[in-house]
């Protein structure tokens, strides 16, 4: 093969496409730029071919009126990046291999669907208020951490995360939950999803079984299962997980038991302490662990929010918080605290544990929590969840009277209620939906029994409407079941 490729009548269109580039002395980007990047697409797509000669660089500098200055930084970027050669005493020319061939255009396909429409009202659970939102105060304490952290901090910090926050957390869930542990106990996440996560790598280690309730969340139960998970639900009732039903001692023990006993999902259940200390029982004499997922643990509407489980029995229980429902899921932030037992074990994996959120986010929490700022922000959240629950319940009551029961305890940012005669398969949920209101079946988060039992139950979010949303969703939730076919 050739070095070079002699200009002839077939491949001169080729050349003159070099004086046809599109240089604007008006743009932002600079002339070298303009000029690096016109030539390189065009070898890319093989407008200009391999072993191509390209103009002179005062050749082509005079056809643009630029400086060969230009031209010649332009030129010696593309050889850089291997786009073009030369040979000394010749031209230069483009190189063998620097075309990229388009792929076929894809079919198009249908987008799944991310979130409601304008006209829709949602009523998501999980999903805290974020209009309300604590933005001037945040910003504050961030722009104060910011100016006052020493450099040491804009590194890369303790795998477990900055001390000021654990330190911090330990007073905060002392006072708040009843946990008992020490700053060396808790590892700062990047949310509750990686807490599970580092759970199980220190503990599903040989033993793959995992007790989980059911119904149980769905996006958890997928995720269990992507790890390979042996999975062993068990029932709930309105007082969350039956323990009566775990696994006798002549099955294989779990290697934990995942609950959430303040605010059972979906039904609500509060778990009371005789079940409590069955659990904890069930798994010293099996050896496993439990693994308490504390979410929506600041919102209870009567009372004050119920202890731990983890403050019954430190050294079996692992505990997962997140800070996503008290403030915003953006901000990327919480932790687990480890039964001592596991300690080694997580710092024996070293720097690929966990991945941190930022150090600045966790120091800012930190200030937040020690300057009462997050106690006060949180009394304000209950005042609000407690009275947009108050006007779920009271609007259900008033469209569907006796027909509708509300199945869980005055705590969260859900309810689940249960409506007589009523069946939400997905059908009824397309015909609800173009009425305008999206709602969750808890028949969806059903493992292993027969969801018949919960076929007439909703789950209803409640804390990321306003009241006004909330009346009007009730109402066209009314509508729907009115005019089912």
């Amino acid at each position: 093969m050739p070095i070079f490729r002699k200009i002839n009548s077939t491949n001169f269109c080729e050349v003159t496409a070099m004086y046809t580039l599109a240089l604007d002395r008006t743009a932002k980007l600079p002339l070298i730029r303009q000029l690096y990047g016109e030539i390189r697409q065009r070898i890319l797509d093989g407008r200009l071919k391999e072993y191509e000669n390209l103009p002179a660089t005062r050749k082509l500098a005079a056809h643009y009126r630029i400086s060969r200055n230009v031209v010649m930084e332009a030129y010696e970027l593309l050889r850089t990046e291997g786009f073009i050669e030369s040979r000394q005493g010749a031209f230069t020319f483009v190189a063998q291999g620097a075309r990229l061939s388009r792929p076929p255009l894809p079919q198009p396909t249908a987008l799944p669907d991310l979130g409601p429409s304008a006209d829709i009202i949602d009523f998501r659970h999980g999903l805290p208020a974020l209009d309300l939102f604590p933005r001037a105060a945040w910003q504050r304490t961030v722009a104060r951490t910011m100016a006052s952290v020493p450099d040491r901090t804009l590194g890369y910090g303790d795998v477990a995360g900055c001390l000021e926050l654990r330190a911090a957390l330990v007073a905060y869930l002392a006072k708040t939950r009843g946990v008992t542990c020490s700053p060396e106990q808790i590892v700062v996440t990047a949310g509750a999803t990686p807490a599970l996560a580092l759970i199980a790598k220190l503990l599903l280690t040989g033993n793959k079984k995992v007790i989980i309730g059911d119904p149980v969340n769905q996006d958890i139960y997928r995720y269990l299962a992507t790890l390979g998970c042996e999975l062993d639900p068990v029932p709930l009732d309105d007082h969350g997980l039956q323990t009566t039903l775990l696994p006798g001692c002549t099955s294989k023990p779990p290697a934990f038991t995942l609950v959430t006993p303040s605010h059972q999902f979906p039904t609500g259940g509060l778990l009371p302490i005789q079940r409590r200390i069955q659990l904890i029982n069930f798994a010293r004499s099996t050896g496993s662990y439990i693994v308490e997922d504390d979410y929506e643990n600041e919102y209870a509407y009567e009372g004050n929010p119920v202890s731990s489980l983890q403050g019954l029995a430190p050294e079996k229980v692992a505990y997962i918080g997140t800070f996503s429902k008290t403030l915003a899921p953006f901000l990327r932030l919480g932790y687990v605290v480890l039964p001592p037992v596991l300690l080694a074990a997580f710092h024996a994996q070293g720097w690929f544990a966990t991945h941190q959120p930022s150090s600045v986010c966790q120091l800012a929490l930190a200030s937040f929590i020690a300057t009462g700022q997050l106690k006060r922000h949180i009394a304000r959240m209950v005042k609000a969840y407690q009275s947009r629950r108050a006007v779920v319940v009271r609007e259900l009551g008033r469209r569907f009277g006796d027909n509708c029961r509300i199945m869980s305890g005055p705590a969260g940012l859900h309810l689940t209620a249960a409506f007589a005669g009523a069946e939400f398969t997905p059908a009824v949920l397309g015909h609800i939906e173009r009425h305008g209101v999206r709602v969750y079946p808890v028949r969806e988060h059903v493992v292993a029994r027969d969801a018949g039992g919960f076929a007439d139950q909703l789950i209803l979010g409640h804390a990321s409407l306003c009241e006004e949303k909330i009346v009007t969703g009730i109402a066209r939730l009314s509508q729907a079941l009115a005019t089912l076919p």
